[in-house]
């Protein structure tokens, strides 16, 4: 039992890895409690659809442009210092957002002012992380390894942050979410500030080329392109689905309020658990592919699905589900884009992932919030999962393609045998 643990975990064996996931878990949960904090807040104040949409907008839509400053930085600079910066912004606007509220002085335009704060801290932060990975790991062999367990501590920080927030808004308000998550930053402030890692090099090539070149290598490779551009649809969905989650939680679920909004959160953060969990199981990211385009159209029905329920225990169901598809699609992406990756582009391709992951979210946002007018939440949710379900067989249709074009990597990578 031990030796399969240590088999499934391997990368854990990585002693600044291990601490590293110790204290994001920390910092993640205490994310997820403002993110659910700041919704259930503007939608209490605002009962707007469209200030929800504005709200995701001010949040995302940053990754969009800095994501690739963040990634050539990443392959430019060290990563460890740039992520200590990063976290202490982080820390001080969850200091500040949780003072204004706690005194009763937070009004809708701060709400909008730190979720864009928040947003450009997430837009640099996003690329440096998925990079530094591989600073903490160090072996190539265990990179795949620990793609997967950084996406079970994430969703591990989805289920536990959303659960306690429903309650600690219920008992305690919303300012406690952002106190709480302001404490939770401290861990992984520390960890950077003494962690030693081997100085690597960075080339000194001008930014804009840096980052051009990042772009042509993704453009030109068909397994990247293809990743890339079925991770902007599922991500965009995945931005309705949150934006119009407080909408469903409070005013179309029987029975709902703040704590049910938690309760659903928490079921999509376990199902995505689950789907991480079957991710780190794996020994290889062959197969992936058929993985990935299976679970992007099983989140468009989980979507149409959702759209059409009433409430009661079935709700929390699709909710499991939709966490299961998002982690399988968005994961196994991740994944197989370390894996083929060249080292010396790895910061540049996360930013793209990046920008593909965080940056469209806000065209979901908008959708949401114009559509959430226009087509009423239900219509405009089951609209984004027809979507995702036609992105998935356009993606599908060009597997073989991209197998035969993937294979010459896995071989070089020592994951298939040489024909």
């Amino acid at each position: 039992m031990i030796s399969t643990f240590l088999k499934t975990f391997r990368a854990l064996r990585h002693r600044p890895f291990r601490l590293f996931m110790g204290m994001q878990l920390l910092s993640l949960s205490g994310t997820w409690m403002q993110y659910v904090a700041t919704s259930w807040l503007m939608y209490r104040l605002t009962d707007s659809a469209f200030y929800l949409g504005l709200l995701g907008f001010l949040l995302y839509s940053p990754s969009l442009f800095l994501s690739p400053l963040g990634g050539v930085l990443a392959d430019r600079y060290e990563r460890r210092k740039i992520m200590l910066g990063i976290q202490a912004v982080a820390m001080g606007q969850a200091v500040l957002l949780a003072v204004l509220t706690l005194t009763g002085l937070v009004t809708v335009a701060w709400l909008l002012f730190f979720s864009l704060v928040l947003g450009l801290t997430n837009a640099i932060d996003t690329p440096v992380r998925h990079s530094f990975v591989r600073d903490l790991v160090g072996e190539p062999s265990d990179m795949a390894n620990a793609v997967a367990i950084n996406s079970s501590m994430f969703n591990a920080a989805r289920l536990v942050g959303p659960g306690i927030a429903g309650v600690v808004i219920a008992f305690w308000g919303e300012g406690v979410c952002f106190l709480v998550n302001a404490f939770s930053f401290a861990p992984v402030l520390l960890f950077l500030a003494g962690v030693k890692l081997s100085r690597v090099s960075r080339s000194s090539k001008e930014m804009k080329g840096g980052f051009l070149t990042g772009f042509s290598y993704a453009w030109g490779f068909l397994p990247i392109r293809a990743l890339l551009l079925l991770l902007m649809v599922v991500s965009m969905v995945v931005g309705v689905f949150q934006t119009l989650l407080p909408v469903f939680a409070r005013d179309l679920f029987v029975g709902g309020g703040a704590r049910l909004m938690g309760y659903l959160n928490s079921a999509a953060g376990l199902g995505a658990m689950a789907g991480a969990l079957y991710l780190v199981g794996r020994e290889s990211v062959v197969g992936l592919g058929r993985v990935i385009s299976v679970a992007a159209a099983g989140l468009g029905a989980v979507l149409m699905i959702f759209s059409v329920l009433p409430g009661g225990w079935m709700t929390s169901s699709a909710a499991f589900l939709f966490g299961v598809s998002m982690i399988l699609a968005v994961g196994s992406t991740n994944m197989v884009l370390q894996t083929v990756v060249d080292d010396d582009k790895r910061g540049r391709l996360m930013s793209l992932y990046g920008v593909c992951f965080l940056g469209v979210v806000p065209l979901g946002s908008l959708m949401a919030g114009v559509g959430g007018e226009v087509l009423g939440p239900r219509g405009t949710l089951l609209v984004s999962g027809g979507i995702s379900i036609v992105a998935a067989f356009l993606y599908r249709t060009q597997l073989k393609r991209i197998r035969k074009i993937i294979r010459p990597v896995y071989v070089e990578r020592g994951l298939l045998p040489e024909a």
